[in-house]
């Protein structure tokens, strides 16, 4: 009866506008495993509570949960079972493959690749109910290529008649998918599976996709421990993602014919040579990726310099908005970071002190350069040679820098970051960071203050750990809350979160409690210390344990919210004086 009260009331909502619907919907238990039941009913017929609840929707109600619920649509195809099996976000909503299919946007296909090649995969998926099946709005799909079972007979056969199934599979898929506009392929090809009519045919159906759609971008992470056959000749990529390649030069190819698509270019345990020759050909020519918006360049070795000058190249990567480089930076110029003032927005460096002469000498972050730079993550190079404090001062001077010009800001050190922090609390306030992650630093509670203080629109702040401070340590917890109230009310209006890294917290879990205390009695928005993991209920306990003490009691109400909140746990309820500290003290 409760049920039906509720559809009763859901009813009337009919006539709200589609964008509004779409909120509800959000928040309904539809959408949830765990939904409420109708009280009194059994467990066992929750699932078929859920349909007739789905199924009772009115039109709008039911088109706008569709959108929600089925955009995502699986298909599995198995020859050694026989078998074309399908299956949706809420698998288990027991509601018609006809009546989620026009709603499905994306759809994702496991299959094993000799399957294809053989030419079983299109009979099993012409004999099932997907034959006429049309994803009418879907733009996407996902290639899963798994190994059920390869049969050496299969993979051996003629390359004319891979190309045969091969053509007849897509040519299948296009009517499946008229609107397909994106496709993502992951080979799942072991080494010990791997035979040169498999491996061609994978480079063959590559081939096939992008040329039957020339409008789809087409993601593949390609399996580059295999070489038997060169993938060179595929055009269209809009992303490779490489890992510790074998045959470099096949790698080089594949990326220079690409580099008019590119939208992401990832590069793993990659040779310094290779890093250096994907942006020019074996001529010295340099090769521009006009489409890329993400590079990741993670070298194996120390890069070395170019043979050929690109001081006077054309601009390389004009589109940029993502740059990763570790382990050596490629050239002995700015020649990645030109062009791209207006376009980058998050940079993650490891830099050593060549690195930040070049970005020093050619100003790459200059005063208002980076218009749109949101984030950096700077790193030391943990291979360097030569005096230590020499490199931290500078990496230090070098990130000081860096901190006016972005909102977001992470550096990991092997070095110690005094010059770093003190920079910060010896110059003027800088306005623009929200968010400093201090990897492998450790503060103590007096300089994460004054540090605070220098940052007024600090958001959060995430160090290894607080250290107790001496001269804390020896006031009583009165004295110190009212020396710091003198001393800094109002510290922050902005400041949200203090975090600790990989669950760490000093010896002192009181310490620690005691200091999220001061700062939440110091700074209006403060939530809490975010601690992983099993910490998470210990500072809870520490917290409950702690507020009932003298002077924090009196602030309960506020401080209670501290605690980290379980599904289903209480509020904590205390009985607490005005919060008098928060008004401003005449002196």
């Amino acid at each position: 009866m409760a049920a039906l009260q509720h559809m009763a009331q859901a009813s009337t909502f009919q006539k709200l506008p589609g964008f509004i619907l779409k909120k509800i919907c959000q928040y309904t238990t539809l959408r949830h495993a765990d939904h409420r039941k109708p009280s009194g009913v059994d467990e066992s017929f929750r699932f078929t509570y859920r349909t007739d609840l789905f199924n009772s929707l009115c039109q709008e109600w039911t088109e706008v949960a569709s959108e929600l619920y089925f955009k995502d649509y699986y298909i599995e195809i198995r020859s050694d079972l026989n078998t074309v099996n399908g299956a949706h976000t809420l698998n288990t909503l027991d509601v018609p493959v006809t009546s989620i299919i026009p709603f499905t946007k994306i759809v994702y296909i496991d299959l094993d690749l000799v399957d294809i090649i053989s030419g079983k995969a299109l009979a099993l998926l012409k004999n099932s109910l997907y034959s006429e099946a049309t994803f009418s709005i879907a733009r996407t799909v996902h290639f899963n290529f798994t190994n059920n079972g390869i049969s050496n007979d299969e993979c051996m056969m003629e390359y004319e008649k891979v190309a045969e199934n091969l053509v007849c599979f897509i040519d299948t898929l296009k009517s499946m998918l008229p609107r397909l506009n994106k496709i993502r392929i992951i080979p799942g090809i072991a080494d010990s599976t791997i035979h040169n009519n498999m491996y061609a045919g994978f480079v063959q159906f590559v081939e096939l996709m992008s040329s039957h759609n020339k409008r789809s971008p087409i993601e593949v992470s390609w399996p580059t421990n295999a070489s038997q056959s060169s993938p060179t000749v595929v055009t269209g990529l809009s992303s490779i993602d490489i890992t510790k390649p074998k045959d470099v030069e096949i790698v080089e190819a594949l990326i220079h014919r690409n580099s008019s698509t590119l939208n992401s270019l990832t590069m793993v345990n990659t040779p310094g040579e290779t890093i250096i020759n994907i942006f020019e050909t074996p001529y010295g020519e340099s090769v521009a990726y006009l489409m890329l918006e993400k590079l990741a360049l993670t070298s194996m070795n120390k890069v070395p310099k170019p043979k050929y000058s690109l001081e006077d190249s054309p601009v390389l990567l004009p589109r940029l908005i993502n740059l990763t480089i570790k382990w050596g930076h490629p050239f002995h110029d700015d020649v990645l970071f030109r062009g791209n003032n207006a376009t980058l927005e998050r940079v993650v460096l490891m830099v050593d002190i060549e690195f930040m002469a070049i970005l020093n000498k050619f100003k790459v972050f200059g005063e208002s350069n980076r218009p749109r730079l949101q984030h950096a993550t700077l790193w030391n190079d943990p291979l360097s040679q030569g005096d230590k404090l020499e490199q931290g001062r500078l990496f230090s001077l070098f990130a000081l820098g860096m901190a006016s010009k972005v909102p977001s800001l992470l550096l990991q050190s092997r070095f110690p970051t005094d010059v770093f922090v003190n920079g910060i609390t010896q110059q003027p306030a800088i306005h623009s960071l929200r968010r400093l992650k201090l990897i492998n630093s450790t503060l103590s509670f007096g300089t994460l203050l004054t540090l605070i203080e220098s940052l007024p629109n600090l958001h959060e702040i995430a160090i290894m750990k607080l250290a107790p401070e001496q001269k804390y340590s020896e006031m009583t917890p009165r004295i110190l809350l009212e020396h710091l109230h003198t001393s800094y009310y109002p510290l922050s209006n902005q400041l949200q979160y203090v975090k600790y890294f990989a669950g760490n917290m000093s010896n002192s879990m009181g310490h620690d409690t005691m200091c999220s205390m001061f700062l939440a009695l110091l700074c209006p928005r403060f939530t809490r210390f975010v601690v992983g993991g099993w910490l998470r209920k210990k500072y809870n306990r520490s917290i409950r344990k702690v507020i009932r003490t003298e002077p924090f009691i009196d602030y309960a109400d506020r401080l209670g919210r501290l605690a980290f909140r379980d599904v289903g746990e209480n509020n904590m309820s205390f009985k607490a004086k005005p919060l008098d500290i928060y008004k401003k003290k005449e002196h």
